[in-house]
């Protein structure tokens, strides 16, 4: 009996299909970089030292050689949002960098354009020259009208003084005619409670009187 087991092929086995590639060698296919989106996209250089800054921090935080300033963070790079948030968490660190905040990276997801948005960001907003307002020039009083201020001074004390001396010798008239000690007791309190709302309301009034004139003689002046 010939031994031709040998040259007989191996029958397939029972799950396998028909026309499927069962006991074939099986190709094992590889992920080309030049085929993926990042190595499609061309290489864009920084063009300010902003965008070389975060690339270099996302080139180390990402584990890349480097990082194109127009590649999308995560269609392009395939980062995720826990490799974005230590990419955030690496420019606050550093003083030469703005903050960075996640709604900043969603927002503008590519080194170019967050580098842009956070440079205006940054900028001073222009400050408005104000209009200055209009200084109005005191007028300058001549010699007769500050005689006439110290002349009105002088006759506003005397009159103040004639008028106290007045109510005092009056109101010492009206007490010394009382009847007994009570009676001299009460026209002694009524006449020092008059007296002392006459000496705080007085000068008030004679301020109000005084302004009011004083009011009346710029509005003429103007």
């Amino acid at each position: 009996m010939s031994h031709t087991s040998g040259n007989r092929s191996k029958k397939p086995p029972s799950w396998c299909r028909e026309g499927s590639r069962c006991g074939k060698p099986v190709e094992v296919l590889t992920a080309d970089k030049a085929e993926s989106p990042a190595g499609r996209r061309e290489y864009g250089g920084p063009r300010t030292a902003t965008e070389q800054l975060f690339a270099e921090v996302l080139a180390d935080v990402a584990g890349l050689d480097r990082v194109s300033v127009d590649s999308h963070f995560f269609a392009d790079l395939g980062t995720d949002s826990m490799v974005m948030a230590r990419f955030c968490a690496r420019a606050r660190k550093r003083a030469d960098l703005p903050p960075v905040s996640m709604k900043d990276i969603y927002q503008h997801p590519t080194i170019g354009t967050l580098a842009r948005a956070l440079a205006s960001d940054d900028e001073p907003a222009p400050v408005q020259a104000s209009t200055p307002a209009p200084v109005e020039v005191a007028k300058v009083a001549g010699r007769g009208e500050y005689v006439l201020c110290a002349a009105l001074q002088l006759l506003t004390f005397l009159a103040y003084t004639y008028l106290a001396a007045l109510v005092t010798e009056r109101g010492y008239v009206w007490i010394s005619g009382a009847s007994g000690v009570l009676d001299l007791y009460l026209r002694s309190l009524v006449f020092g409670s008059a007296a002392m709302v006459g000496v705080c309301i007085l000068p008030v009034l004679l301020k109000a009187s005084c302004r009011c004139s004083a009011d009346y003689s710029c509005s003429r002046l103007r």
